[in-house]
């Protein structure tokens, strides 16, 4: 598999605090679709 995308920290290291870390590309866009097509509807 080659997964191709751009990783992006935002924050500081902090004791025993990871920064929030996002990923950006191919792999993301799979996610979004795959949320999409399963989505659930309240009411």
């Amino acid at each position: 598999m080659i997964v191709v995308g751009e990783v992006v920290q935002l924050g500081v290291h902090r004791r025993r605090q990871e920064p929030l870390t996002f990923f950006e590309g191919s792999f993301g866009r799979l996610e979004e679709e795959l949320r999409a097509a399963y989505a659930r509807w309240d009411g």
